[in-house]
């Protein structure tokens, strides 16, 4: 079966436009390809992976929302960097242990404000100002704890005030 068309080409459908592939299913351009619904659209593999490939970038957009889910492991993988950008909030919920792993150093950077930890037992705030508090709302010196602290080993200090 063959479909060709030396200019523009179009197939209308009334209903559902069905193209099923016994082996391999190509879509080519030699400029821009477009696929768009005015409803959902689903991609979707019923037996491997989905894989989308690109000699430049990938972008994803969405208008209210643009959501990447998997029911087992979703996974971000760069050979390079990979940077999460937002205008304004960006936020990751697991109900069960998270974490954010690097095999060298790592950078948690606040441009302007602070940095917070907060879990359900108490916070701890990076201050702009370079000062670090623990379940304290601000730190006037550069560690201000509010509670009791244990310091296991040798505490040294050039001024001691009570």
């Amino acid at each position: 079966f063959s479909l060709s068309s030396s200019g523009a080409g179009t197939i209308n459908a009334g209903g559902a436009l069905n193209i099923k592939s016994g082996s391999n299913l190509n879509l080519q351009t030699d400029s821009v390809a477009n696929i768009q619904s005015k409803n959902n659209m689903l991609l979707e593999s019923k037996n491997a992976n989905v894989d989308v490939k690109s000699a430049g970038s990938i972008t994803i957009n969405g208008d209210s929302t643009a959501e990447i889910s998997s029911n087992t492991l979703t996974r971000l993988h760069s050979n390079a960097a990979i940077e999460l950008n937002s205008g304004s909030t960006i936020s990751s919920y697991s109900s069960s242990t998270s974490s954010i792993r690097s095999g060298s150093s790592m950078t948690l950077q606040a441009d302007s404000g602070n940095l917070n930890f907060e879990t359900s037992g108490g916070k701890a705030i990076l201050f702009a100002n370079g000062n670090f508090g623990i379940n304290v709302a601000s730190a006037s010196a550069k560690l201000q704890v509010g509670g009791d602290a244990i310091i296991s080993g040798t505490m040294t200090s050039n001024d001691y005030y009570s």
